[in-house]
């Protein structure tokens, strides 16, 4: 029963496998769409040095290993492990030939999942590293999170939970005064929703996980048709090219977040569009004249903004670069100026500069302000101040002259520190807003299967 009950701690991890007597796992399987599981051999070594050679390289949530005898079974989907990895004891490596995501060993058997939530379990030679047979249904649908099973696995006991790891929600259009209109779409994890640059479609992630993303939708307004864009659950933070016809976003891939593309509507599938690799780029905005502002979280940083030449990642520029936090760049509709907020003050705060030129800064916000978007024409900031969404009046020129902020509306709608979670349509007068309706990870459901593995020689007996 110990046992059991640290799969279920396990799984509410997220997914990560656990230490488990002969099964010995030193690390978590990392959330993303590779599809070949491996095996490689680690010799007689006990210091598992090849181990500590992916801690070192790509942390905790590359791969899954476990200890077997004298062999090291290392099990992942992590794209940016090569496919022939080299153990520092013998160099010795082997394809599985298993197509799975989540992989577990236990039992004398890889258990995995495929990408509906079906969990399969497969015999397995540990001291030859390979199957010995195909794999048989264990159990018919589990709770995914980023892609991965929530599942925790050993040999005397399998937990799972069934159930959605994300909150539901509606999207609603709002208009200056509160008055608020529904969308007629299903309840689902909406995030991020933007407007087209001529109001008629709204971009928006779906969630798929409770590590915030999954695929990108579009919705036409007037037809009230969802269309879907993105395909694999990795995906977040839509944005709009300034002529409508590509959407930039985040897609979590090799551990990190980078910057993908696709068409609208739905034409082509994503693709990667920039990289600044080991660091993560996110929350992207393309500039009339081409180039790409964008956030880069970098060691020893909140978070940069950075601007860009699209084919030239090496060339980026720091706009707001400091120890402190900078995010949410929102870059003015004539692409001469930047929004974007900073808790430089030691709390956030809108603050407005010029992307080019001078680096001085204004501050927008008198008190605390987060999720800065643009109005019309440039003459008008909006923000959020805790649940009341601001205005203020601007005239750009030489120096940027406010007017007093003024509250719009109030409302329990999702928030956040960083990103913004609504948008503003292009005429100012109407604002897209999420509404959370239930708790994320309601009605999931904790299940446990004791010695849930025979023999493959059908004896009853699990292998250990």
């Amino acid at each position: 029963m110990k046992a059991a009950l640290a799969l279920a701690s396990s799984c509410l991890l997220g997914g990560c496998a656990v230490l488990a007597s002969k099964e010995a796992v030193v690390g978590c399987q990392a959330a993303d769409a590779g599809t070949t599981l491996h095996a490689a051999g680690l010799g007689a070594r006990e210091a598992n040095p090849f181990v500590e050679w992916l801690l070192a390289q790509f942390g905790p949530s590359g791969f899954i290993a476990a200890k077997i005898g004298v062999t090291l079974l290392v099990l992942h989907y992590h794209p940016v492990l090569p496919s022939g990895l080299v153990s520092l004891a013998n160099g010795a490596v082997e394809t599985v030939g298993l197509a799975g995501k989540t992989p577990h060993y236990a039992g004398g058997r890889l258990v995995y999942a495929d990408g509906t939530g079906a969990v399969f379990a497969a015999p397995f030679d540990a001291r030859r590293r390979r199957l010995t047979g195909p794999g048989e249904p264990l159990i018919e649908r589990v709770a995914m999170n980023v892609g991965f099973a929530r599942i925790g696995v050993a040999a005397s006991a399998v937990a799972y939970f069934t159930g959605n790891p994300v909150a539901a929600s509606q999207l609603l259009e709002v208009d200056r005064s509160g008055r608020e209109h529904v969308l007629p779409l299903r309840p689902a994890a909406y995030s991020q929703p933007r407007y087209s640059p001529d109001g008629r479609w709204v971009a928006v992630g779906i969630v798929g996980s409770g590590l915030g993303f999954g695929d990108i939708w579009v919705y036409d307004i007037p037809s009230q048709r969802l269309s879907r864009v993105t395909l694999d659950t990795l995906n977040a933070a839509p944005e709009w090219t300034p002529d409508g016809r590509r959407l930039l976003f985040s897609r979590f891939t090799g551990g990190i977040f980078e910057l993908y593309q696709a068409a609208a509507d739905g034409s082509t599938g994503s693709e990667p569009f920039f990289s600044r690799r080991p660091n993560a780029t996110s929350e992207a905005h393309q500039l009339p004249d081409g180039r790409l502002v964008f956030r880069e979280d970098v060691s020893g940083s909140g978070g940069d903004i950075r601007v860009a030449p699209v084919d030239s990642p090496a060339a980026a520029q720091p706009l707001a670069a400091t120890p402190f936090q900078e995010r949410a760049p929102a870059p003015s509709p004539d692409g001469r100026w930047l929004a974007f907020t900073s808790n430089v003050s030691g709390a956030l705060a809108v603050y407005l500069r010029r992307l080019d030129e001078s680096a001085a800064r204004w501050r927008v916000s008198p008190g605390n302000g987060t999720e800065p978007r643009w109005g019309p024409g440039g003459r008008e900031i909006f923000y959020r101040s805790g649940d009341t969404v601001m205005s203020v009046d601007v005239r750009l020129g030489d120096e940027p002259v406010f007017g007093q902020p003024r509250r719009l509306f109030v409302g329990q709608y999702q928030a956040s520190g960083s990103q913004p979670l609504y948008d503003v349509a292009p005429d100012g007068r109407r604002f897209l807003m999420v509404r959370d309706l239930t708790n994320a990870g309601q009605g999931l459901s904790l299940h446990i299967i004791i010695h849930p593995f025979a023999a493959p020689d059908g004896s009853g007996r699990s292998n250990p």
